[in-house]
């Protein structure tokens, strides 16, 4: 688990900026980590990382349904409209409709938590934008059933605990493999 801060590509290869695994202590630096989804150099917050390709690919794959929750900041306010256009799941990118999405309007107006279950390329800024707003901050803080510790600063990384393990493992249906 890390809580990726802005300025940091979502790769484990050095090729268009910093890659993430720079940000790992010594004793969590591997080869063979690989991302559960993606997180826009500029987005902050929760990421996961693995060495299992087939719970990987559980964790990002749109079958099974995993939720990932994010706080948003918008360059107006998101409105009631909005999160029924979300819920509804008539929006549409590149031809493809969306999952339904739930958008938690926030006290104040400018700011939202939102929760998808799929992860198409820069889907939360685009979902926005066909409604005519603009993410000016963005940031995953739950992963299925793992919620980005509230003492865990941006830039730290540490192990999931045996429970969270068993979460992620149960999310996707693979219970007994953990």
């Amino acid at each position: 688990m890390l809580n990726k801060p802005a300025g940091y590509i979502t790769s484990t290869k050095d090729r268009d900026g910093i890659p993430i695994t720079a940000l790992l202590p010594e004793e969590l630096q591997r080869d063979d980590w690989k991302p559960v989804g993606r997180l826009d150099k500029d987005t902050e917050g929760l990421l996961l990382l693995t060495t299992d390709g087939k719970l990987l690919h559980r964790l990002t794959h749109p079958r099974w349904k995993v939720s990932k929750r994010y706080y948003v900041e918008l360059a107006r306010p998101a409105t009631p409209d909005d999160a029924a256009a979300f819920a509804a799941g008539t929006l549409v990118l590149e031809g493809e409709p969306l999952q339904p999405a739930e958008l938690h309007l926030h006290p104040e107006p400018h700011k939202a938590e939102l929760v998808i279950r799929e992860g198409r390329f820069h889907q939360v800024k685009r979902m926005f934008a066909a409604r005519g707003n603009q993410v000016t901050y963005l940031k995953r803080v739950a992963f299925g059933p793992l919620e980005l510790p509230t003492n865990l600063p941006p830039g730290a990384s540490r192990k999931l605990t045996a429970e969270e393990a068993r979460a992620l493992y149960r999310a996707v249906g693979l219970a007994g493999l953990r």
